[in-house]
């Protein structure tokens, strides 16, 4: 597991991200927790950044989303698999 790879106290937020940032705010994704857990604040930034990032580049399959529908993309996810501070934190630095 990636995150039982990196150490040192300095490290410890960059573990828990790369842990946690595929689990959803609902609980579901992975890895499979056992429990329910709020995520650390960090996660739940960098998983709404991850979402932006990955619908505004261009792909092999498909073109980049515009940022109109991004952002009505995360307002639909918002409370399912994004936290909902996340994202309006999100929303206002773009739109202000």
């Amino acid at each position: 597991m990636a995150a039982t790879r990196v150490t040192g106290p300095e490290m410890e937020l960059a573990a828990t991200v790369a842990y946690e940032h595929h689990i959803e705010y609902d609980g579901s994704g992975y890895p499979n927790v056992r429990y329910a857990r709020t995520l650390h604040r960090a996660t739940q930034c960098f998983q709404v950044c991850d979402v932006y990032d990955a619908l505004r580049t261009r792909r092999p399959f498909r073109d980049p989303w515009p940022d109109e529908r991004i952002m009505s993309h995360l307002q639909a996810e918002s409370g399912r698999s994004l936290y909902p501070d996340a994202v309006e934190a999100f929303t206002w630095m773009l739109v202000g």
